[in-house]
């Protein structure tokens, strides 16, 4: 008996792959098998219903198949005249749309930079940012102020006061339309409670994006266990659900050895069709930034093979 189940797994697997161990495995701990033998969770990328996308400062992806987005900081206490114009060329010599995550950091220190937004103390900066994109005259995504429902004191535009917050950001929305005739602006929370409390309104809102990251040593202070995407977004996404906007995870990143990586993605890129209104999802492909977490994990590292996702 025990023989002619084995012999069948096998058949199984050599006949329908990945397909098939995937429903020998689900319910028995699938995230340990597939972050220890990931070829056996290999996900057919011609059946992904969801668009890719990267941000990418050091150049790994620069060949990739895979990628129809590319994503740019652009801190607005530093712009200089053709940031936008250099991250538009860069994105439109890989054929990809471009993503710009607008950082609002404060100009003048001590000063309310949330009002001072609202009140139209930057809009020569708003204007001359927003000109310089709309000038090239290619579709972009735009996202303004991100993770804002983290009030831990990293951004200064992520502050108890949703209001402030929703009228800075409708302010920019706005303003920066008058100028960008194809851009899609992306309403960027980390997928906390709370995060309600930020939202502007569905008329300054083309997408909704989430932040995914997956630290294992994080999740195991946290959780007791390591968790797949789908337990993270499947946590996240009822929040954003109700605004019935297209969903982006606008920050992805996984930590830890290659085989880790690859099994964790293999198991997220078959879990991503279960959110219907996922439609873009974009990696992370960099280090992070000092002091983004707790001392004790030190400064995680999401670089990633471009292989796993082509």
């Amino acid at each position: 008996m025990v023989c002619a189940l084995i012999l069948l797994v096998f058949v199984a697997v050599v006949e329908r792959g990945g397909e098939a161990w995937r429903g020998i495995t689900w319910g028995y701990g699938r995230l340990r098998w597939c972050t220890s033998w990931p070829e056996f969770c290999r996900t057919d990328r011609a059946e992904l219903k969801v668009n890719f996308g990267i941000y990418d400062p050091q150049g790994g992806f620069l060949e990739s198949r895979m990628m129809a987005v590319e994503h740019e900081y652009l801190l607005w206490d530093r712009f200089q005249e053709g940031d936008a114009k250099r991250f538009l060329e860069s994105a439109g010599k890989k054929n990809r749309w471009l993503m710009i995550t607008v950082e609002p950091w404060v100009v003048k220190p001590g000063e309310d930079m949330l009002a001072a937004v609202a009140q139209g103390d930057y809009d020569l900066l708003v204007d001359n940012i927003c000109r310089e994109i709309g000038e090239l005259d290619k579709p972009v995504f735009l996202r303004w102020g991100q993770e804002m429902e983290r009030v831990t004191g990293r951004y200064p535009w992520a502050v108890p006061d949703g209001e402030k917050y929703i009228k800075a950001f409708r302010y920019f929305v706005n303003k920066c339309r008058g100028w960008v005739k194809e851009g899609y602006y992306v309403w960027s929370p980390a997928g906390d409670k709370g995060l309600e409390n930020y939202w502007p309104g569905a008329d300054v809102v083309d997408y909704v994006g989430l932040s995914v990251y997956q630290l294992p040593a994080w999740d195991q202070d946290n959780f007791g266990k390591v968790r797949s995407f789908g337990e993270v977004v499947g946590e996240k996404y009822p929040r954003v659900e109700r605004y019935e906007k297209p969903i982006m995870v606008a920050e992805l990143g996984v930590t830890g050895s290659k085989k880790f990586q690859r099994g964790w993605m293999e198991m997220a890129l078959g879990e991503m069709g279960n959110f219907p209104l996922l439609k873009t999802v974009v990696y992370f492909n960099a280090k992070d930034s000092e002091g983004a977490w707790e001392e004790k994990y030190g400064v995680p590292d999401w670089h990633i093979a471009s292989e796993v996702f082509d």
